[in-house]
């Protein structure tokens, strides 16, 4: 008798010691986060080939121009809705010009991330301990998304208000609560397009769930979003609806969503290998839902997570989708995996108590698994810049300031800035005129950039190159008939590359033809 109670006594201990090194393990995750955070967020240059566009956009506010314009060779607005820069460039009136005000606001957005999935899992669990390890969850899918947490983009941003509106939508106890996630969701879509085809779900579910009280969430979205739409639009003299719809819908229809590699690609590299026991948790947490007919739980957390799943996968396989795109998924799988480990440990109450420690050291064992699987353990030295990093750059930027005359560089701009010059519209803006436009400002853009490199109105240009290979300028076949290589822009091959995204770098200087 005293064996059993001892053998008892024993497995209670390892149980409740599997529990700490469990949450110990996620919050190791959280540490390396921010170790990285403070390590690079004051890094004068790039951490991401695009970083250097929106500091173009943040300049253009603070100078009192207006975001969206005509396109043309001085100016191309980036795809993309307008209010990650204004709150970018309020903070900058503090912090000053720089990378580290728009990196800094992606990171209080991300920890309102971190903080708005333990709110969410907390309010349905009344567990610490299941939000607590569903935001390390997230915390720990920062290699799976490019370490995109703290980077100078609008996607945490973004991130953030749609789970707000999450949040918002599922424990609504008033109508102005429906009212305040309408407003929410109008931010979301002032920070990124795709939040209207996250919004269309989610107004399901509130006409299924509550029709009464889903007018006050849809009314309000719709209101809201279409007066702001319309007094931008007004503001910008049509630019606006040109670039927010126009352009930004075209690279997302001619996408073929399950033909393209991508779209095997995300299930067979982005998601399966790197969450497989997330993956497989949410979707028995939804299921438990379903058979112990909880209706409400079933119908939300189905369509938020399909939802979300979803949008991922179609922004994954455009054009250009990144790492960045996985987001959302990691975010609702996070959220489902802390409810359904907390649903386990309620559910096994009925077992014997020998039985229910031996439950719970094999739920921990397994979480433990996901935070351990190679794709998420990572280096944190690979997403830092180092010294040799630091130095190149600056010496760049001296070699630019040597250049008599104006400079031009497509895809890194504000290296013409950094040292003393103008800069002009960004390459990757250039290139969506050119790939995705069929009217009058591609023929003109176009016209304009032939008639400025046949006139050499550039002493030089900086191309860059992906991994290697010297395909970075807009306007290439024009480039190389009106100028030709001088020089490279640096002689160690191995410096100065972004430490996420796409892997390019300033890489070759060409001078006019004589």
């Amino acid at each position: 008798m005293k064996q059993t109670v001892l053998n008892q006594t024993i497995l209670n201990w390892t149980a409740k010691f599997a529990k700490y090194i469990l949450i110990l393990v996620g919050i190791l995750y959280v540490v390396k986060y921010l170790y990285i955070v403070f390590s690079r967020i004051n890094y004068p240059f790039e951490l991401e080939w695009m970083e250097g566009g929106i500091l173009t956009e943040i300049t253009r506010i603070r100078s009192g121009q207006k975001l969206y314009v005509s396109p043309s060779l001085e100016y191309v607005p980036l795809l993309y809705a307008p209010l990650y820069f204004y709150i970018s460039a309020a903070a900058s009136t503090i912090i000053g010009l720089t990378f580290t005000a728009q990196r800094l606001v992606s990171f209080i957005s991300s920890l309102g991330c971190f903080y708005v999935i333990f709110l969410i899992v907390y309010k349905e669990t009344r567990s610490k301990y299941a939000g607590i390890l569903a935001s390390c969850l997230f915390a720990a899918s920062y290699p799976l998304t490019g370490g995109w947490f703290d980077m100078g983009r609008v996607d945490v941003l973004f991130l953030l208000f749609l789970l707000l509106v999450v949040y918002l939508v599922k424990f609504a106890s008033s109508s102005i609560m429906y009212i305040l996630a309408g407003i929410v969701m109008v931010l979301a879509f002032l920070t990124k397009q795709s939040a209207l085809l996250v919004s269309l779900p989610i107004m399901l579910y509130c006409l299924l769930w509550d029709l009464r009280r889903s007018i006050y969430f849809i009314g309000t979205t719709i209101i809201v979003g279409g007066s702001v739409l319309f007094l931008l639009n007004y503001i910008h003299d049509g630019w606006y609806n040109y670039f927010f719809f126009s352009m930004a819908k075209t690279p997302l229809m001619t996408s073929s969503f399950f033909k393209d590699q991508m779209f095997a690609h995300f299930w067979k590299k982005d998601i399966l290998p790197t969450m497989p026991i997330a993956l497989a948790l949410s979707i028995f947490f939804i299921l438990a839902q379903f058979f112990n007919a909880n209706k409400k739980n079933f119908l939300f957390y189905s369509i938020v997570f399909i939802d979300m799943v979803g949008i991922s996968c179609l922004s994954r396989v455009n054009p250009g989708g990144g790492q960045n795109s996985l987001l959302m998924v990691f975010a609702s799988m996070a959220i489902l995996f802390g409810m359904a480990f907390n649903m386990i440990l309620e559910s096994i109450h009925t077992v014997s108590e020998r039985g229910q420690s031996l439950i719970k050291i094999f739920l921990c064992l397994i979480c433990v698994m996901q935070f351990c699987l190679e794709p998420i353990r990572y280096n944190t030295a690979l997403y830092i810049p180092n010294q040799r990093d630091l130095e190149a750059g600056k010496e760049l930027v001296r070699k630019i300031k040597q250049i008599e005359g104006e400079v031009f560089i497509p895809d890194s701009g504000y290296l013409s800035i950094m040292a003393g010059k103008k800069s002009y519209a960004h390459g990757a803006a250039i290139r969506d005129i050119l790939m995705w436009d069929e009217g009058k400002p591609k023929e003109g853009l176009l016209s304009e950039i032939e008639n400025a490199l046949q006139e050499k109105r550039f002493s030089a240009i900086v191309l860059s190159s992906n991994n290697g290979a010297e395909d970075r300028g807009p306007g290439l076949r024009y480039i190389k008939k009106y100028y030709i290589k001088q020089d490279t822009a640096f002689e160690d091959e191995n410096v100065f590359w972004p430490v996420s995204g796409l892997a390019i770098r300033p890489e070759f200087i060409y001078v006019p033809r004589k």
